[in-house]
């Protein structure tokens, strides 16, 4: 007979076994926790960042607009001709105020002494924030040879035109975020009213490499009030560089009017152009402007010319100037060892550099 040894009333109390944690490690538990629970809510069809979609860039433009309202500026460093530039005719109505120069000559003798000015040309000294879009002011029969928005470069090509009487030209227009190379080689002529351009370039990154070619002729021409011709007119957002190693020429008749061979515009980079080849740049309506080529940028801008660059600037108060290197807050250069001409007449003003 076997005796059992359990003892009623004898067995000790079980108490349940405690883990003490310490607070990181509970804080960590808690943060996966929530985390688990995010994931098994949300997993049943929510986008994630690697599927995130973008808005396609939009196009940088300059447009003629915002440099109307700017104030003509007077240029302290011109010497008067025999028409004295600063004079007006009345019917302009410009504000008495300080001689350009303060050098007299004969024919100034007897004159009242007004501000110089050049009319509501397009400020080229101004970095301003571009805005989308082709041209300038807009009108009934706008027209685009070649539009090729959205590109990251393209090869050679020539033979585009286009023509309007009431509203802008471009005979090449390209747009995109990050444009390597475009360049003309042959015959592209623009005709328009308000804005004309052999070639229009905008990137909303960069845009370089643009330029036209040996045997390539850019014929470019505005005719209206406030008209801006370009022979290639080059916008990016952080760097630009264009060249001309060909022809280009550009002309405005109309008042007001501007005439650029190479320009380029950088808003927060750089901006440069450069000339081995023949530019003739011509302003004939009344307050007009002509310029070779212009770089203007927030950071470094510099302009260079191993070619000939030959500007006219023959309207009543009108300016012409070789070459310009404009920056808001980095360095400005200029490089010369070509040929420079400018011819003014007419009560016109005229610079090389």
């Amino acid at each position: 007979m076997s005796e059992s040894k359990s003892r009623a009333g004898s067995a000790k109390p079980r108490h349940a076994r405690v883990i003490k944690l310490a607070p990181v490690t509970r804080a960590i538990r808690a943060v996966l926790a929530v985390s688990a629970t995010t994931l098994a809510l949300t997993a049943g069809g929510a986008a994630f960042a690697g599927t995130t979609s973008f808005a396609a860039p939009t196009a940088l433009h300059h447009q003629a607009a915002p440099f109307l309202a700017q104030q003509p500026v007077v240029d302290l460093t011109t010497i008067l001709s025999d028409i004295p530039s600063n004079v007006t005719d009345a019917a302009d109505r410009w504000s008495v105020g300080a001689r350009s120069s303060g050098i007299v000559s004969v024919a100034d003798a007897g004159l009242v002494s007004n501000t110089q000015s050049l009319g509501n040309v397009q400020d080229l000294m101004v970095v301003s924030t571009p805005t989308s879009g082709p041209g300038g002011v807009s009108g009934a029969d706008d027209a685009i040879g070649w539009n090729i928005p959205g590109v990251s470069g393209f090869g050679t090509t020539y033979g585009w035109s286009a023509t309007s009487t009431a509203g802008f030209a471009d005979a090449i227009f390209a747009s995109g975020s990050q444009i390597n190379g475009g360049t003309t080689g042959g015959s592209i002529t623009a005709s328009g009213y308000t804005w004309a351009a052999g070639m229009e370039v905008e990137a909303t990154d960069y845009a370089s490499n643009i330029g036209n070619r040996y045997g390539g002729t850019i014929t470019s021409s505005a005719s209206g009030v406030d008209g801006h011709a370009w022979g290639i007119y080059a916008v990016a957002a952080n760097a630009v560089d264009v060249y001309n190693n060909g022809t280009i020429n550009v002309s405005e008749s109309g008042k007001y009017g501007t005439a650029v061979g190479l320009y380029a515009a950088s808003p927060n980079g750089d901006a440069s152009t450069s000339n081995t080849g023949t530019i003739n740049a011509t302003a004939s309506g009344k307050y007009g402007s002509a310029s070779g080529m212009y770089a203007s940028a927030y950071d470094a801008a510099s302009v260079s010319n191993t070619g000939n660059i030959n500007v006219n600037a023959s309207g009543t108060a009108a300016s012409g100037t070789g070459m310009t290197a404009h920056s808001q807050y980095g360095t400005a250069s200029a490089y010369n060892t070509g040929s420079i001409t400018v011819n003014a007449s007419g009560g016109a003003a005229g610079n090389a550099i």
